[in-house]
């Protein structure tokens, strides 16, 4: 028995899923791996949760969330090697 699904295609949505899908996966990464110089510290928790309040926001009222995306992609380049050390020196804000 084949099962389908009928979605309206949106390729805002599809590009949202895969920033928030590599964010996601990047984190739980670095959360179950406890890398010893990356530190997932509290402060980019608290990012990621008001992120993805203001993500809901604009989902819910129609507007555009390219930026949120952005600075999901900024958190997310943040917990590597050299977005790390860059946020660390101060070069990169998170």
């Amino acid at each position: 028995m084949m099962m389908n699904r009928i979605i309206e295609y949106d390729s805002d949505l599809v590009f949202a899923h895969m920033v928030l899908k590599s964010t996601h996966d990047t984190l739980t990464q670095k959360a179950l791996n406890h890398d010893p110089i990356v530190q997932l510290d509290q402060e980019r928790f608290d990012i990621l949760y008001r992120l993805s309040e203001t993500f809901c926001e604009k989902i819910e009222k129609d507007e555009n969330f390219y930026d949120v995306l952005k600075e999901f992609s900024v958190l997310t380049y943040s917990t590597g090697g050299n977005g790390y050390y860059s946020a660390y020196k101060g070069v990169l804000k998170i």
